[in-house]
């Protein structure tokens, strides 16, 4: 995407993405960001898309029935990995490294950092723990009770996060969107951040089927 950025002269990209490795999603909305562009989201911006692309642009805006939704990212899962053990350190160097650079897009961007905690909160974290990968090397596993969470229109522009456009007003809506692009039998979430909800880490072993998170991917699809 960034290189098809650099034959691009337009004002405006529009962006339709079902998320994926946070620190490609960090490169593209850095670029986006340096081209003053427009950004116009369509039909779908899950994970990363929502979390780094989605507000780089000098605009937003969301058309009609376009589900933008965050998931669990490296800035909302990092205080629970700074509770884990010190022994793993490629996969937390990774997990702060894509942290960080995470944080400094949305400095730049003048966006509040708290959406993306509020974003893993709400996914409903189960379990957390570090697991040897498929392919070689060490990265995280989780389960969280929700697939996606879409904050009320209110709770954004709160945190600095202004969309113009489309944007669901109610669970039922989201519901709906979620089956269509997600797929049936997800669960989402909608609205505001409930004070009491605390996640606390323990190991995912017999709790199911868990998400992988690894060096090229730390976001959720």
């Amino acid at each position: 995407m960034i290189s098809v950025l650099e034959m691009y002269r337009g004002s405006t990209v529009v962006v339709t993405s079902p998320g994926g490795d946070e620190g490609a999603a960090i490169r593209l909305g850095q670029e986006i960001h340096r081209r003053n562009l427009k950004v116009v989201v369509r039909d779908y911006c899950l994970g990363a898309c929502a979390a780094y692309v989605m507000g780089s642009g000098t605009s937003t805006v969301v058309a009609p029935a376009t589900l933008v939704a965050f998931m669990p990212n490296a800035v909302g899962v990092w205080p629970h990995i700074e509770q884990m053990s010190s022994e793993h350190r490629t996969p937390v160097e990774h997990m702060r490294r894509t942290r960080q650079e995470g944080l400094d897009l949305l400095s730049e961007l003048d966006l509040d950092p708290q959406l993306l905690l509020d974003a893993t909160e709400m996914s409903a974290l189960l379990c957390l723990e570090f697991v040897s990968l498929p392919g070689g090397g060490e990265g995280f596993q989780y389960l969280s009770a929700a697939s996606a969470w879409v904050p009320s229109r209110a709770h954004m522009e709160k945190l600095g996060w202004h969309i113009s456009g489309y944007w669901p007003e109610n669970s039922v809506e989201v519901g709906l969107l979620m089956a269509r692009y997600m797929g049936p039998g997800r669960l989402g979430r909608f609205g505001e951040v409930p004070t009491d909800y605390q996640f606390k880490p323990r190991p995912c072993r017999d709790i199911g089927r868990m998400r992988r998170i690894g060096p090229g991917d730390t976001s959720p699809r």
